[in-house]
């Protein structure tokens, strides 16, 4: 009479299926972690993109680029780059809602967990530097028609000067993994307006800058090494 009993996996047997399980997870997981990074990154470039395109019809428009502070920051008010974009959008309005901060594509990117869902915004605006003079006076000065004027002088400065070489917009952090490189600490007393991103999660400063996503002034975007 035929034995048909079934033989069962010795524990050498097992041993080796589970170092094979093993040696291919390890493998495939970084493979795996890549790929979503890079979806990421990629999403991340069409919100520039996007972003991008709305600033430039806002230009054609108002003969000059919006004037905003550097950093969004909805908890306190400070929206003027998000409302003077809002007509050239097609997403839904960043705002308050219950004391909890409403965001989206293409202010958020996907990478950011921690400064969008905080102020509204992923994206640091890097033209703000060349508005400084102009958002002064008009603090001091309520006069429309001197902070316009000084914001198409700064716009017209801004692309006469190289704008495939300036920054429009950039990632607030270096979400995206890249070559790390050195932090240089923002100084708020350069910018009356400035809100530090940084004081929302001071944890930030340990884990450093990698590589940033940006805006540039032709339109262009890329994935760049940034320090500061």
């Amino acid at each position: 009479m035929n034995d048909h009993r079934l033989r069962a996996f010795s524990i050498v047997e097992l041993m080796v299926v589970m170092v094979i399980i093993a040696v291919l997870m390890g493998v495939l997981f970084p493979v795996l972690s890549y790929a979503r990074s890079a979806s990421r990154r990629t999403a991340c470039l069409a919100n520039l993109r996007t972003l991008g395109i709305a600033l430039q019809e806002y230009n054609q428009a108002r003969g000059a680029l919006p004037l905003a502070p550097s950093f969004s920051h909805v908890p306190s008010g400070e929206v003027r780059l998000l409302r003077a974009l809002e007509t050239y959008l097609d997403a839904p309005q960043v705002r308050m809602v219950d004391g909890t901060v409403v965001t989206g594509q293409p202010w958020a990117c996907p990478a950011d967990n921690v400064l969008a869902p905080a102020m509204g915004s992923s994206y640091e605006y890097a033209f703000a530097p060349l508005l400084r003079l102009p958002l002064a006076l008009r603090e001091i000065l309520p006069n429309e028609d001197i902070s316009v004027y000084d914001a198409k002088s700064a716009t017209r400065r801004f692309f006469d000067d190289r704008p495939q070489d300036r920054m429009l917009l950039l990632d607030l952090y270096g979400w995206h993994p890249g070559r790390p490189v050195s932090v240089v600490n923002p100084d708020p007393a350069l910018d009356p307006d400035y809100v530090s991103p940084w004081t929302i999660n001071p944890s930030l400063w340990k884990k450093g800058w990698n590589q940033k996503n940006m805006l540039r002034g032709d339109g262009s975007v890329d994935w760049t090494p940034f320090s500061g």
